[in-house]
C-alpha cells in the first residue's frame, strides 16, 4: 500500500466537468497533457495519442478512454503531462481540494 500526494499544495491544472466545457478550458488541458510512451514526449492532442474531449471523454495517452461524470475533476501534472481522474466523490468525501 502506499500514498500519493503532490509536492505542493493545489500545483494541479485542473477542471470540473459538469456537463460541457468551453473549448477553450478543453485546449488547455489539451496542451499539457504529454504522451509518455514516446520519448519526445509530445502533447498527446497533436500526435493523436490522447486528449480531453469537451463532450467528456478523456482519452488518456497509451492507455484507454474514460468517461466523465458530472462533478469529476480531470488534472495534469504540467511537469510529466500525466493525467489524474478524481470521482466527484473523490473530491467531495477525500484529502483532495480543489480551489
Amino acid at each position: 500500500m502506499a500514498t500519493l500526494g503532490t509536492n505542493a499544495n493545489n500545483s494541479l491544472t485542473a477542471l470540473v466537468w459538469k456537463g460541457m466545457v468551453s473549448g477553450t478550458d478543453a485546449s488547455e488541458i489539451n496542451e499539457l497533457i504529454l504522451n509518455d510512451q514516446n520519448a519526445r514526449h509530445p502533447v498527446a492532442q497533436t500526435d493523436g495519442s490522447g486528449g480531453f474531449v469537451k463532450e467528456g471523454l478523456l482519452y488518456v495517452p497509451n492507455r484507454g478512454i474514460l468517461t466523465l461524470f458530472p462533478n469529476d475533476v480531470v488534472a495534469v501534472d504540467a511537469t510529466s503531462g500525466a493525467v489524474i481522474l478524481v470521482t466527484g466523490l473523490g473530491i467531495s468525501s477525500g484529502p483532495w481540494h480543489l480551489v
